[in-house]
């Protein structure tokens, strides 16, 4: 059995233990599914408006590190990757962003380093945000808890010593080509082993030149790339509060800063790479955070609704609406290679020498 179907079926069980026997012991779908049909028109406009509007700040991220790439470009680019991401085998999707990059006119060494720099900004806010949620939870609400503590503790330090390493490699090139070094001499042992890789070379030099591309991008795009991100995240934010609202969850039942505690799991469990977009393990964190020990099964419903509402109109709608620039590209792909493969086949038969015939 391949890789990718053992992780298929592992995924499948999972969800199955999450949907089928985990939260029907907690909710009833049919008044889960009743919450959800009573959306009004307007409150179904404002949340697709919200979903469509977080996609463009989140293809924003993209647009920001990418010098010469335009809003609607990035976008049709990130909108069609994102499609793909759900659908295709893992580095497919950046497969499909960086080719639309090229399309556009970016250069791949550009198209490159900004792809690489959007995943510490959109990755970075997914480990920052729920550490430091973590964090304040223990502090303000005088939590003593020994396994909570020591999570906040570990979880601080682990982003500090990130942050900590990524600020050496930028200011210290020394310290760009060791880690270069070490990673080359790792990853070697790996490729002449039983997985026979290609092995890598000269990792330590092209670690060098991507940290002098990555200080260039920095410095001239950091402050709107942060911004934007954090635009996305908010949007994010108050998509699953309206959620949440919408469905019967009131103010007194989950507080935003409760919310916001569910929303922070939430990012970090939706890092879990097998699970796309943290499928069942997110609906669960949010279920679990604002339900906790309650033994209120008309909460859970409610929640349960809200986190499916929420998974339609910030997972589901950009999927969809992702199809159509996807397909457009694609076909685009398609008729160029036609174009140059009858061109190519044309100058074949021109140059190719002509047979004199006669009789003798």
């Amino acid at each position: 059995m391949s890789s990718n179907k053992r992780e298929a079926l592992i995924v499948g069980f999972v969800l199955f233990l999450i949907f089928v026997v985990f939260l029907p012991q907690f909710i009833d779908y049919g008044q889960v599914v009743d919450a959800m049909f009573k959306l009004t028109i307007g409150q179904i406009v404002l949340l697709i408006a919200l979903g469509l509007l977080k996609t463009w700040f989140d293809a924003g991220v993209y647009n920001t590190l990418i010098p010469g790439l335009g809003w609607w470009d990035g976008w049709k680019a990130w909108a069609s990757s994102n499609s793909v991401a759900f659908v295709a085998p893992p580095g497919a999707d950046l497969a499909i962003r960086y080719g639309m990059y090229r399309t556009a006119g970016i250069k791949g060494v550009a198209a490159g380093t900004g792809i690489i720099l959007s995943w510490f900004f959109t990755t970075g806010y997914k480990l920052v945000v729920p550490v430091v949620a973590l964090v304040w939870i223990v502090i303000a609400e005088g939590i003593t808890d020994t396994a909570l503590v020591t999570l906040a503790v570990v979880g601080f330090a682990a982003v500090l010593g990130g942050a900590g390493l990524v600020a050496m490699i930028l200011y210290r090139e020394r310290v760009a080509l060791r880690l270069g070094d070490v990673l080359e001499r790792s990853y070697n042992k790996l490729a002449g082993g039983k997985w026979k890789f290609p092995e890598a070379e000269a990792l330590g030099d092209k670690m060098v030149d991507l940290r002098g591309r990555v200080i260039g991008t920095l410095q001239a795009r950091w402050f709107p790339a942060a911004v934007v991100a954090l635009v996305a995240q908010a949007l994010f934010f108050i998509t699953l509060v309206l959620s949440m609202r919408f469905v019967g969850v009131t103010a007194e039942q989950a507080s935003l800063a409760v919310i916001f505690d569910a929303y922070a799991i939430g990012l970090l469990l939706s890092m879990i790479p097998i699970f796309p977009g943290g499928l069942g393990v997110v609906e669960l964190a949010y279920v679990g955070v604002i339900v906790g020990n309650a033994q209120n099964s008309e909460l859970a419903n409610a929640v349960t609704a809200g986190a499916f509402v929420h998974r339609i109109f910030t997972w589901l709608l950009p999927i969809i609406v992702g199809l159509g620039p996807l397909a457009a590209w694609r076909r685009d792909h398609l008729r160029r290679q036609a174009e140059e493969q009858a061109i190519a086949d044309a100058d074949g038969d021109v140059s190719a020498p002509v047979e004199e015939g006669g009789s003798e």
